[in-house]
C-alpha cells in the first residue's frame, strides 16, 4: 500500500488558494497619477482673533508633492505616472500648518529658563482620490505631526524635523488612499 505525504499537497493548496496579495483590490486602476499639491492656507483671514503672521515653511507644496511621490512609488501598490488619464487621480492641497510648544525648559535642572525644549509639528492635508472619469473615490483631511527636541540628547533642527513631517504626512496619505480595510 503507497502512502500518502499531505505536506506537498497541503503547500500548493495554500499557494493556489491563497488571498493575500501584494496588489491593491480595491480599485480596479493599476496606475496613480499624483497631482502637483496646492498649497491652500489661508494668511490674510479677516477678523483673525490674533493678528501675528505665521510662517510656513517655503516651497511646502513641493516638498510634499516629491514626498508623496517617493512614498507610492516606495510602496509600489499602484505604479506611478506623469499623466492624468492614470485609472486613479490623487489630488492633496495643505490646508494648514501648525508649530506648537510642548515642553519649555526647567529652571530647576540649571537650564535657561522659558526656553522652549520641544516642539511638535502639524501639517494638514485634504486629500481627493478619483478614477480616470472623475468620480470621487475618496475624500478626507489627513494630518501628519512630528515632534522634536530643540537640544540637548535628541535634538533634532527644525529642517530634520520637517522632512520627518513630510515622511509622516505622506505615509497617512499612503495609508488612507491604499487601506481601505
Amino acid at each position: 500500500m503507497r502512502s500518502w505525504h499531505a505536506g506537498p499537497f497541503l503547500l500548493v493548496m495554500f499557494l493556489l488558494g491563497c488571498g493575500y496579495t501584494t496588489r491593491n483590490t480595491a480599485y480596479d486602476a493599476a496606475s496613480i497619477f499624483i497631482a502637483p499639491v496646492t498649497n491652500d492656507i489661508k494668511i490674510t483671514v479677516e477678523g483673525r482673533l490674533y493678528p501675528d503672521y505665521k510662517t510656513y515653511p517655503r516651497r511646502i507644496e513641493n516638498d510634499l508633492t516629491n514626498a508623496l511621490v517617493k512614498k507610492f512609488n516606495t510602496n509600489g501598490t499602484l505604479d506611478v505616472v506623469s499623466t492624468s488619464d492614470a485609472g486613479l487621480r490623487l489630488f492633496c492641497s495643505v490646508i494648514g500648518y501648525d508649530k506648537n510648544t510642548l515642553q519649555y525648559s526647567d529652571e530647576d535642572k540649571g537650564e535657561v529658563k522659558d526656553e522652549v525644549k520641544e516642539q511638535q509639528l502639524y501639517l494638514h492635508v485634504q486629500v481627493r482620490l478619483e478614477d480616470n472619469t472623475g468620480k470621487i473615490l475618496l475624500q478626507k483631511e489627513v494630518v501628519g505631526e512630528t515632534t522634536f527636541y530643540l537640544y540637548g540628547a535628541y535634538a533634532k533642527t527644525e529642517d530634520t524635523a520637517w522632512q520627518d513631517l513630510l515622511t509622516d504626512t505622506s505615509r497617512r496619505v499612503s495609508e488612507v488612499v491604499l487601506d481601505l480595510w
